[in-house]
């Protein structure tokens, strides 16, 4: 093999890659505008609250939904309010409430406990996709976080 088929053959490789390159890259787009989508959160959340919290389920119906009694799911969310302030109910940039903590944390147990993906979801939360994917992360951040030194370690004597 004399140098003229390895720079051919280097060519090649080159172009190989740069047509690969080309087909993953997405093609710039200018955006202008936003979609304003708007959402009545306070109905939403005072909705919520209505079915899950003032006994419109029962604690069984809460238990089948959630697979968790009641009170743990508040000791939870009161532990997630602790490391994430986040999670409490804030006004927005436009001087409106946000979601109630119930609410965030109604969101997460539906996704991770009933395995309902987040686009299913959105139109009973008034939640975007995205918020409810961030507000899981934060979830699963103060639970690693917040109950790892408890729950995650190996069982001691006490515990069997």
């Amino acid at each position: 093999m004399d140098d003229s088929d390895n720079d051919d053959a280097v060519l090649a490789y080159q172009q190989i890659i740069e047509n690969a390159h080309d087909l993953y890259q997405l093609m710039s787009v200018q955006v202008t505008s936003r979609e304003i989508v708007h959402r009545d959160r306070v109905a939403a959340d005072a909705r919520m609250m209505q079915d899950y919290f003032k006994c419109v389920y029962g604690k069984k119906k809460f238990h089948c939904r959630f697979g968790m009694y009641r009170p743990l799911f508040l000791r939870i969310l009161n532990k997630i309010i602790e490391m994430h302030p986040e999670f409490e109910q804030r006004l927005d940039a436009a001087g409106i409430m946000g979601h109630s903590p119930h609410t965030k944390m109604i969101v997460v147990m539906k996704c991770l406990c009933k395995e309902v993906p987040p686009d299913n979801i959105e139109d009973y939360t008034a939640m975007g996709v995205p918020t409810i994917y961030r507000y899981l992360k934060r979830f699963l951040d103060a639970m690693m976080f917040g109950f790892n030194y408890r729950y995650m370690r190996r069982p001691s004597h006490d515990d069997t």
